[in-house]
């Protein structure tokens, strides 16, 4: 009997019982197969992915693709939805629509020993929310890469400056990376030498870049930390509806600074620059952004503890036309943690001692400073960067929801940022608030049942 089997498997090439690799709906990949083998792979669909495209090439010998929706194919007449044939070493093509949650189930089986390289793409259902991930200070896109995987099927293209010329992918969800700017004669990536300003300029140029090319239903833009600023900046330059509905996610945000800021300002005091901090990834703590979220000073330059930065308060100025344009808001917030501690226990950005291998100079009473100028004892707990006051929206002075819905999802010690913020760190990207997957997903759930926007899945 075990010899028929294997017979009957020589002559029809029924594909092996080995267990499929699992692929993202847009990915690329390379592979070497022998000759009467199978390699079998499954992609995950949910109904965004509108239509998937899978083509076979790179071989030097015969191999064939064999396509299937939800159950694995094989050589058997009809057991395939697509099966092109184009022989020898010709490349071979495959389209399927979807319209749903949906495993689209591709093998290649081997006629002959070849190499191969299997790409699959996919298109994004127009009438789909669409969402704009934007990172923070001291961050890029790869903060979101835990949110990308988990939520968006591992496909969020990269948006950079003004991409209206350039040939973008219709997809669910895109990430942005901020400009680099000259301040002070330094160079700041990442966005951290801009103001406010600038930064919801490119915010609005993003916009507008996936309104011409994934033409969305709806859309939902998250920021985490500085990129939820970013994000108001734009936004609140609305004085009417938008032409769609527009939902807005801040997590970690500072709506009304950081005494974080104040650190600068001490450093700045002792005569330190950039250059004089060794490690590269904390040298973002003498950028712009980071005074920018500092408090007030005076002539003698004290801190005036019932004012928040100038910056901070001329964006929060004009809060109030928010509610011009959001149809639905949301917040996550982190508490637990004092100003300047990480959760992972592997850095304390405000320990004197930790900092005195990275600055010259004696650093023991920069705590000390940042606190005793901290005005209220709610601005001194939180994620480890931003208190928790400041992160809630509602706080804000002058904002106001006209009516659109607030959701609001609270972490407990959970650090503001993560490892590939400060690439040292022997920690898991998961540490931070953006690797919270679970709970960003949960409340873009929630925020996504309000009328004019698509579920999410």
């Amino acid at each position: 009997m075990n010899k028929i089997i294997a017979l009957t498997l020589c002559l029809f090439g029924l594909p092996s019982i080995a267990a499929a690799e699992t692929l993202a709906a847009n990915s690329d990949t390379q592979n070497h197969i022998s000759k009467r083998s199978w390699h079998h792979y499954q992609i995950p669909l949910d109904r965004s992915n509108s239509k998937v495209s899978i083509r076979l090439e790179g071989m030097n010998a015969d191999g064939d693709l064999y396509v299937r929706l939800n159950k694995k194919p094989s050589r058997w007449w009809g057991a395939w939805d697509c099966r092109p044939y184009s022989g020898r070493s010709k490349a071979e093509q495959c389209e399927l629509d979807n319209s749903g949650n949906n495993t689209l189930h591709v093998s290649v089986y081997g006629a002959k020993a070849t190499p191969y390289n299997l790409k699959i793409t996919s298109e994004t259902r127009p009438d789909e929310t669409v969402y704009l991930l934007l990172h923070g200070l001291n961050s890029s896109p790869d903060t979101w890469n835990s949110v990308v995987d988990g939520i968006f099927n591992g496909h969020c293209p990269t948006l950079k400056g003004d991409d209206r010329d350039n040939d973008l992918p219709k997809s669910r969800c895109y990430t942005y990376h901020f400009s680099a700017q000259v301040s002070d004669g330094a160079v700041w990536e990442n966005g951290d030498g801009s103001t406010y300003q600038k930064l919801g300029e490119e915010v609005g140029l993003a916009l507008l870049s996936m309104d011409m090319t994934a033409d969305p239903k709806s859309i939902m833009i998250v920021g985490h930390s500085r990129g939820g600023l970013a994000a108001r900046s734009f936004l609140q330059t609305f004085n009417q509806r938008a032409p769609y509905p527009v939902g807005l996610l801040t997590i970690g945000t500072p709506h009304q600074g950081s005494p974080f800021g104040l650190m600068k300002h001490w450093l700045k005091s002792k005569g330190y620059q950039k250059n004089d901090i060794a490690i590269g990834a904390l040298q973002f703590i003498m950028s712009p952004s980071t005074e920018f979220l500092s408090l007030v000073f005076d002539d003698n330059g004290k801190p005036t503890n019932d004012k928040i930065s100038q910056a901070i308060s001329g964006l929060n100025s004009t809060v109030a036309n928010l509610g011009n344009v959001i149809d639905v808001y949301g917040h996550i917030t982190s508490d637990g943690l004092e100003l300047g501690e990480n959760a992972a226990g592997y850095f304390d950005l405000l320990n004197g001692s930790q900092l005195a291998a990275i600055l010259p100079g004696n650093l023991s009473d920069m705590r000390d400073y940042v606190r005793k100028n901290v005005f209220a004892d709610g601005w001194i707990t939180g994620d480890g960067i931003v208190p928790y006051n400041s992160q809630r929206m509602e706080l804000i002075p002058g904002f106001t929801r006209n009516g659109a819905g607030l959701w609001h999802s609270k972490l407990h010690k959970i650090s503001h940022a993560d490892a590939t913020q400060f690439d040292f760190w022997d920690s898991n990207p998961n540490d931070g608030e953006t690797g919270q997957v679970a709970t960003i997903k949960s409340i873009l759930s929630k925020m996504t049942a309000e009328d004019g926007f698509t579920p999410l899945n």
